[in-house]
């Protein structure tokens, strides 16, 4: 994505992609504070939700998602901090810790300051690294990394907090309203919209939970192994934007759907005998059918997409329609 600005434009280019390392998950009631800003007053809400997601405290800190912006020009990281500062005081559900309370995990205020750190290549969310956030924010060079827990929010939870951030760096550095639209500012009340909690919507009392079959469906998997020393790789490319855009409206497509099915046809090329086998996940935003499009909570659901020969065989524009057609 690009942002131009009055001036021209700050941003080159934003680019949003997740890395994982050994996942543990926890399903668990969650109790969650939330600071809530009103006009002349404070109060604290504690919101319940089941089937929520949440991370092991260790040092792999895992399923996070970095947002890589790089500016057209070294960032200052105190005029930075400044724009930090003022951001984080506007979304008081990311000031936050995770804490363990029993077999819970909690999420409760954290009055540690929210700094900005050197670096935005290899960020770490480690608890004792971060001042216990799940936020962090990198800059160095050009090179500006918003990395945040995927338990705490998702790419589009997260957005409106990178505009702010933008927004505050762009009036400390140039002293000039950058004339961004609907950026949330710091002397806005929070809305109830921004704090719904998608899983009140969802009626999970009847829900059977899936379980193993004995002689389990045969699903592919990269045949790579486990480094003990938990090193990972990061793999990025860069893509023109508009024409990536124009090539998945042409094919009656979407940037999401189209991603997988590449990758699916990447994978086919390279282990053909497993082709009936390969299963690509399409990650799908909930916020529009729980009715709480303003959410921050992550609100992400994984659909899995297998491809039979009868895919396969079609051509790039049938089978988009096709991927789309099961995600709606």
């Amino acid at each position: 994505c690009q942002w131009n600005g009055s001036d021209g434009g700050v941003i080159q280019r934003y680019i949003i992609y997740s890395q994982s390392q050994t996942m543990r998950l926890c399903y668990t009631e969650v109790r969650r504070v939330v600071m809530v800003q009103q006009r002349q007053t404070q109060k604290t809400e504690e919101l319940y939700s089941s089937q929520v997601i949440f991370y092991s405290l260790n040092k792999k800190f895992s399923m996070y998602v970095q947002c890589r912006i790089e500016l057209d020009e070294p960032i200052d990281r105190n005029q930075m901090q400044k724009a930090a500062d003022e951001t984080i005081s506007r979304y008081p559900y990311f000031r936050v810790m995770l804490s363990r309370i029993g077999e819970r995990y909690v999420l409760e205020n954290n009055d540690a300051p929210f700094l900005v750190y050197d670096d935005p290549e290899k960020p770490t969310l480690e608890p004792d690294k971060n001042n216990r956030y799940l936020i962090r924010i990198s800059a160095s060079g050009t090179l500006l990394n918003i990395c945040f827990c995927h338990a705490l929010t998702d790419g589009r939870g997260i957005f409106p907090f990178v505009k702010t951030l933008l927004y505050y760096y762009a009036v400390q550095q140039y002293k000039i309203d950058p004339q961004m639209k609907d950026v949330r500012l710091a002397v806005e009340p929070v809305s109830e919209e921004e704090i719904n909690d998608p899983y009140l919507a969802f009626d999970a009392s009847s829900a059977d939970m899936a379980s193993l079959r004995e002689n389990q469906e045969l699903v592919f998997r990269l045949p790579d192994q486990d480094d003990p020393s938990g090193t990972y790789f990061i793999h990025t490319f860069h893509t023109d934007c508009k024409g990536f855009m124009d090539f998945a409206h042409n094919v009656d497509g979407s940037p999401n759907a189209l991603s997988v099915l590449f990758l699916y046809r990447m994978l086919v090329k390279l282990f053909p005998e497993h082709a009936k086998d390969i299963v690509v996940s399409v990650a799908v935003d909930m916020r529009k059918a729980l009715g709480v499009s303003n959410s921050h909570h992550c609100s992400v659901s994984i659909i899995p997409m297998r491809y039979d020969e009868r895919m396969t065989a079609m051509p790039t524009d049938k089978v988009e329609t096709v991927i789309r057609g099961r995600i709606i």
